[in-house]
């Protein structure tokens, strides 16, 4: 469960703030604490989504929490609150990477729902995107925060993720082999779009299947009219759906165009139903691994290929004993409850959530499986199941025939 931490030297108001976010429990689990040295040693122990410290605090105050942050690598999102004036320390916590700032006194029920709203958008975003790796994350901030310099090979979902996640208002200038756009936003959501000749929502389908920029920001211009009208997740929803269909449009043309080209050279290819004398060695499954370790590049723990029915290894990554034999039997488990409940059996893939921000994805090819074990925190969903499956059982494909 996602977890909120509340920092304030004022015992009343955090333990008034701690009841009132209790109504929202099933979403978030609020830890209270009343000091600096305090919050360090609850972060040490737990895995936090979202740190709110006062600014002004005996001893430490809330700026020494927030470098304490920026040293060790913190992977949540941060805000401070003050009754005093924050004029003077602003810049430097926005620095440091906070999202918000809130003046002190505040309506209860507002804060409640303030970081009820940040819960629920984190959660969209990251399923749609899947969690966005913290260095990324900083690099994507320092973008934003440096008008007018030009940053290379931006990875341009994680780029909206984070303008949208810091409610950002500005605008950014794209390009990728010659062709350019230019995106506004306006507190965080997508305020115009143009890309090349295209405008709106198509211009920003065909700018995300670019998926990696060179960009420029500039000044937000008071005098755009606007041309996407919908809220920035359920824009992006739809927006990473279609590019998945179209993704796997083109994977389905690109196959035919390669088994026309094959047949012409080799008129006595083998159906793929009748391959038995076809079978994936280990000069092809690493083939495949080769793939898989250049696009996932650090996030990619370790990876196994096996045969499902004689449970044999045969070939991996940095991979552990026997571990394939445990996954061989969990698809079957599985797949014999889906059928006993008349449910569809699994698909291409499926994914295991685990603790210390592991996670596992199993890649059904046909008489074989291939398992990745993977950074939770540093794994972007929406790419892998988008892009890297299809592309992973395209290549299969390719280096079975």
């Amino acid at each position: 469960m996602e977890r909120l931490l509340l920092v304030d030297d004022d015992k009343v108001i955090l333990n008034t703030l701690e009841m009132e976010l209790k109504k929202s429990e099933q979403i978030f689990k609020t830890d209270i604490c009343y000091s600096v040295d305090e919050a360090i040693k609850l972060i040490k122990g737990n895995d936090y989504s979202l740190v709110i410290t006062d600014l002004k605090m005996p001893k430490k105050d809330g700026i020494e929490l927030l470098n304490y942050f920026d040293k060790t690598g913190f992977k949540g999102y941060s805000m401070i609150m003050s009754a005093f004036s924050m004029e003077d320390s602003l810049k430097e916590a926005k620095s440091l990477g906070i999202i918000d700032a809130i003046k002190k006194p505040f309506n209860m029920d507002w804060f409640a729902n303030k970081i009820v709203g940040f819960f629920k958008t984190k959660s969209d975003s990251e399923r749609i995107f899947g969690k966005i790796d913290t260095a990324l994350r900083d690099i994507c901030r320092k973008i934003c925060d440096t008008p007018l310099s030009k940053f290379e090979s931006v990875d341009i979902l994680s780029f909206f993720q984070v303008v949208n996640m810091d409610k950002r208002s500005s605008t950014f200038n794209l390009s990728n082999n010659g062709k350019s756009g230019v995106v506004h936003f306006l507190n965080g959501n997508i305020f115009y779009v143009k890309y090349e000749n295209f405008i709106g929502e198509e211009a920003l389908l065909k700018m995300v299947r670019m998926e990696v920029f060179d960009v420029l920001v500039g000044e937000l211009s008071e005098k755009i009219d606007r041309n996407i009208n919908r809220p920035f997740m359920e824009l992006m929803r739809d927006i990473v759906k279609k590019r998945g269909e179209n993704l796997n449009k083109k994977i389905k043309k690109e196959k035919i165009v390669i088994v026309k080209e094959k047949k012409e050279i080799r008129q006595e290819r083998v159906p793929r139903h009748n391959r038995s004398g076809l079978f994936l060695n280990k000069e092809r499954s690493d083939k495949l691994i080769g793939i898989l370790r250049e696009d996932l590049g650090d996030c990619l723990l370790s990876t196994e290929i096996w045969k499902i029915s004689s449970k044999e290894f045969i070939s991996g990554y940095n991979s552990s004993s026997n571990s394939f034999v445990l996954f061989i039997d969990i698809s079957s488990s599985l797949n014999k409850i889906l059928d006993k409940s008349h449910y569809p059996l699994l698909g291409d893939s499926y994914s295991l959530q685990l603790t210390k921000g592991k996670m596992v994805i199993i890649v059904n090819l046909g008489k074989y499986q291939l398992g990745m074990l993977l950074e939770k925190a540093s794994t972007n969903l929406g790419l892998i199941n988008n892009v890297i499956i299809p592309k992973l059982i395209d290549s299969f494909e390719e280096v079975m025939t």
